[in-house]
């Protein structure tokens, strides 16, 4: 495995001042891991200004009906700060772990309540990914979502300290992010992004205001030549992934509320995915 955290060209990103919301980067990121004949890049970071545009705001309305959309006038008063961020490739998929906060500026608050909303692009969608057949589509997608609401995190998990927000501090204020999106390598090359935006919720009347974000990502292409699975290898794949997710059921039986336990499954549901759409 070879693991690259310095980079000669531009940095991944600096600390972006804005009119209000700042994004600080002061993790030292892994920009790109290879295993396995497979490089996973990170993309660069890009500021996202101007809220949802009027598509996604339509996917968010499919998927989530019963809910008022709109975008803030002015982005939210803090600091959205990146505190890890690295490549993964473990031979079998590639992509990223990341660990966000949003603070606000002091004597600043959220209207209501502070959510995370997000959606991801893939570039090509070959095959469904975890229930989305087209892209982009609103995180978590269709065979991840726990509940209706139109949020990153469940009320569970956005209301655990330590998770969805920082413990000992305003619920309502101080959010939390983690992410470790993963697709598999047979995709490659492959471009990943997803789009990362604060907004606020009132529960009273199903509004959601959205604010500014961050998109980030990463890419997955073959480092070496890579010869093409004959039909022996699918067989043995195949008993793989179905081990996995005997295991991936096992420990959905075990979760206690917690986000991580289904980014753990979708690597499995993924493996799943391409083969059943896949095999020769």
């Amino acid at each position: 495995m070879v693991v690259s955290t310095l980079r000669a060209l531009v940095p991944l990103l600096l600390v972006i001042p804005a009119p209000a919301m700042t994004i600080d980067l002061s993790a030292t990121p892994t920009y790109s891991v290879t295993a396995g004949g497979y490089e996973t890049s990170l993309a660069p970071l890009i500021p996202l200004r101007q809220g949802l545009s009027n598509n996604i705001i339509t996917l968010f309305q499919q998927d989530y009906p019963g809910f008022s959309y709109a975008n803030a006038d002015a982005a939210a008063s803090g600091t959205l700060a990146i505190s890890a961020l690295a490549a993964v490739q473990n031979t079998l998929a590639g992509g990223l772990y990341i660990s966000a906060s949003f603070t606000p500026t002091t004597g600043s608050h959220a209207p209501h309540a502070y959510e995370w909303m997000q959606y991801l692009t893939i570039d090509p969608l070959s095959t469904p990914f975890a229930g989305a057949v087209s892209s982009p589509f609103t995180d978590p997608p269709p065979n991840e979502r726990d509940d209706n609401l139109p949020f990153y995190w469940t009320i569970p998990e956005r209301n655990t300290p330590g998770l969805g927000y920082a413990a000992g501090t305003n619920i309502n204020d101080d959010l939390l992010f983690t992410d470790a999106p993963l697709v598999n390598n047979l995709r490659s090359p492959v471009k990943v992004r997803l789009s990362l935006y604060l907004a606020d919720f009132d529960s009273t009347n199903g509004s959601v205001t959205i604010y500014d974000g961050l998109q980030y990502g990463f890419d997955i292409a073959a480092a070496t030549a890579v010869p093409e699975p004959d039909t022996g290898v699918w067989l043995p794949a195949a008993f793989l992934v179905l081990e996995v997710l005997k295991l991936s059921k096992r420990a959905a039986r075990l979760r206690s509320g917690c986000r991580l336990s289904r980014q753990k499954r979708r690597i499995c549901l993924e493996i799943f995915d391409f083969l059943r759409h896949n095999r020769p």
